[in-house]
């Protein structure tokens, strides 16, 4: 039989993130009965290179095909093809087989791959590409003596296997040159936690040490508990990294991957945002960022075309450096213009605009005039750590005469700003902004502050009712659903209304040509009184009325999708469910892909 062979699309995320031996996926909730893949092995290669991968899991046999997507930060830009391929070597119910080619240009970092089997499309589980050659950890490897010397650049694997475990390398540098250390252990590879058995993962610690063990620099925490280090080398020599768990712990997976290059390293690009669709000049700060290893140079770079979250990368000789976001807006841009810490100074600007700026000094505070008319309801929302600014935004909207108005330190779990307000009469108002956590000074304490009427509006999401890890009831967020050919699939709509949007929702449902035979239909529920005395008596029907959401908050409805007996089975990715509703009297449509699969009748 000739092998299958579909064109991945790939999801890297803008951390250098891999694995060491096979790594499994850790799940806390599945769908019951649903295919799935939980191990990859191995579980990284370099891109440019055809390796072969095993995935394991249950219901796989009669793969059609796998599928990777890549996305800098999951959920907020959008997945894009990559050009990987994938054949079908083998595949049984707990097995599939398949080469992967990784074209050169690939994104260094994860993918997520998927299995298109007929029972419907499996969760996601990753794989690492890595864009240097990899070199796996060798004990012992404890001391300095017995330190594994590396040849750069390279992506170690590792594991701290042990308490009190030191993994020690050597390598080569040269006076003047710059390299990274970067290591990803807490994001990639830190086990599911259970309260209740205590949190069990690798806090990693990374110091570099001359050839007498002298401490050169150290890294902690920097990116969550995962460390990441810069230095230059004043003279050519051998050093050292050691490698160890902050509080000498030590488990068979506490798996890490550290990188050492001289890679191109981004930490700001200002401004951090641009009107979608258009062109824009940026400086761009970091390490290694050209040839002659610049900390900034000025770059021309295009905005999403569509707003919301980008990413930016910058290529040399080196190699491709981290993946940096970068946000395009739907208003207006401008730029803070210093000095403006007081009313008097503070300039003034047009409701419906977004300023970026920045952290000049610790005590800082950034304000912004506008006028406003009175009971016009608006919204301050500030973008900085969800754009990896360290700033930890407060903001104050006052009146002329200093009256607090509102004011806002965090949005529920995000650190980052947000405020509506309500004006009380028609004069010029000023919202002041600050670090509330004073973390520093510099380019990269950026900010991106928008003002802009309160903007009813919707979203939704599709649920299917899980299990976790205990075995107790979970509504689910799924991309897809499985339908029997013939038959129906019930599942749920959470509806999320935003902003004090109302009135009455609609769902329609978009198939392709080839799947006509597919239908949406409301499910509805009537309980009645047993006559006996039990229990309601709960009957669901399926009415062919469309799919309406009616009232104001949020809402789950229950939905089925009823699949015509002589449509073929089969993974279908582009069904396109629509929610269609009023937004302050302005039609607005969210579209979203339904993946679908048209799966084996149901047996009699």
């Amino acid at each position: 039989m000739r092998p299958r062979i579909l064109t991945l699309c790939g999801l890297g995320l803008g951390l250098a993130l891999a694995a060491a031996p096979t790594v499994s996926g850790q799940r806390l909730i599945s769908l019951p009965d649903a295919p799935q893949i939980n191990t990859v092995a191995p579980p990284s290669a370099v891109r440019g290179q055809t390796v072969r991968i095993s995935l394991g899991g249950s219901d796989l046999a009669g793969a059609r095909g796998l599928m990777c997507r890549y996305s800098a930060m999951p959920g907020r830009i959008p997945m894009k093809i990559v050009g990987i391929q994938a054949k079908i070597v083998k595949s049984t119910d707990s097995q599939i087989v398949a080469d992967l080619a990784i074209p050169p240009t690939a994104p260094p970092g994860l993918h997520e791959i998927r299995a298109l089997v007929p029972k419907g499309i499996t969760d996601g589980l990753y794989f690492y590409i890595g864009q240097y050659r990899q070199t796996n950890e060798k004990e012992p490897n404890n001391t300095l003596q017995q330190a594994q010397a590396l040849t750069l650049p390279t992506e170690v694997a590792g594991a701290v296997q042990r308490g009190e475990d030191r993994d020690v390398y050597s390598f080569k540098a040269t006076a003047g040159e710059t390299l990274v250390f970067e290591v990803d252990s807490f994001h990639r590879f830190s086990p599911a936690q259970d309260r209740n058995q205590g949190f069990i993962y690798l806090d990693p610690f990374l110091s570099l040490q001359d050839a007498t063990g002298r401490d050169l620099a150290y890294s902690d925490d920097q990116y969550r508990l995962d460390p990441f280090l810069v230095h230059k080398f004043a003279q050519s020599g051998t050093y050292y990294l050691v490698m160890r768990d902050d509080l000498y712990r030590g488990r068979g997976n506490f798996n890490y991957r550290l990188s050492v290059a001289k890679r191109p390293s981004i930490t700001a690009v200002v401004p951090p945002s641009g009107k979608a669709g258009t062109r824009g000049v940026v400086t761009v700060y970091g390490y290694n960022l050209n040839s002659a290893g610049a900390t900034q140079v000025r770059r021309r770079i295009t905005y999403p075309a569509r707003p919301g979250l980008g990413e930016y990368r910058l290529t040399t000789a080196d190699g491709t450096s981290n993946s940096f976001p970068v946000m395009a807006g739907k208003l207006l841009e401008a730029a803070e213009v210093e000095p403006n810490d007081r009313l008097q100074d503070a300039r003034r600007y047009i409701v419906s605009i977004t300023v970026t700026g920045k952290i000049d000094r610790l005590e800082d505070v950034d304000g912004f005039r506008f006028q406003a008319q009175a009971k016009q309801r608006l919204v301050f929302r500030v973008e900085a750590q969800s754009l990896g600014s360290p700033v930890d935004s407060f903001i104050t909207v006052t009146d002329r005469s200093g009256k607090v108005i509102g004011s806002n330190d965090d949005r529920g779990k995000q650190r980052d700003s947000r405020l509506e307000v309500t004006i009380p009469r028609t004069d010029e108002y000023i919202v002041y902004l600050r670090d509330n956590a004073q973390s520093g000074i510099g380019p990269d304490h950026y900010y991106r502050l928008t003002i802009r009427p309160l903007q009813p509006s919707f979203d939704y999401q599709v649920q299917l009712q899980a299990q976790d890890r205990r075995g107790r009831p979970k509504d689910l967020t799924v991309p897809g659903v499985t339908v029997p050919r013939g038959g129906t699939k019930e599942f749920k709509l959470k509806v999320n209304r935003a902003e004090g949007q109302k009135g009455e929702l609609t769902f329609e449902l978009s198939p392709p040509p080839n799947l006509r035979g597919l239908a949406m239909l409301p499910i509805t529920v009537t309980k009645k009184d047993d006559p006996s005395g039990g229990p309601p008596i709960v009957t669901q029907t399926m009415s062919k009325r469309p799919v309406m959401v009616k009232g104001g908050g949020n809402k789950t409805i229950d939905v089925a999708l009823k699949a015509d007996p002589a449509l073929p089975m089969g993974n279908y990715t582009h069904v396109v469910l629509l929610l269609k509703g009023t937004a302050r009297n302005q039609a607005v449509v969210v579209r979203k892909y339904l993946w679908v699969t048209i799966g084996p009748p149901e047996e009699e």
